[in-house]
């Protein structure tokens, strides 16, 4: 029963990852700065993948920032973190960047780098 369910929840990360590449390889150039939400579509993405990797990783501390990371992109508007600084990302991911993503995410039993 377990088995069936990480299966299941590993095909649906799989799914969703999936779609996050679609969107960002056909995402047309004048949406890419756009508003998705509060955000522009490019740090969502970020957003997103950065904290997929994280999560998925065995734990904090053997977690790998992506090869693209910038410090404090992962975080919308403040860090959690006191003294809560602003973020304000002033280099904006391209989308070839952000489309290379790591294609182990969805895979536990992959070593991580």
């Amino acid at each position: 029963m377990i088995e069936q369910a990480r299966s299941a929840l590993v095909g649906q990360y799989g799914a969703a990852l999936a779609m996050l590449a679609e969107c960002i390889a056909k995402c047309p150039a004048d949406k890419w700065h756009g508003a998705v939400g509060n955000f522009p579509f490019w740090h969502a993405a970020y957003h997103v993948l950065h904290f997929t990797d994280l999560y998925l990783s065995r734990d904090e501390a053997s977690y790998l920032a992506l090869e693209f990371f910038r410090e404090g992109y992962q975080y919308f508007e403040r860090r959690p973190d006191p003294p809560h600084e602003p973020i304000v990302p002033e280099v904006p991911y391209e989308r070839d960047v952000l489309a290379r993503r790591p294609t182990n995410l969805t895979d536990p039993q992959t070593p991580r780098p």
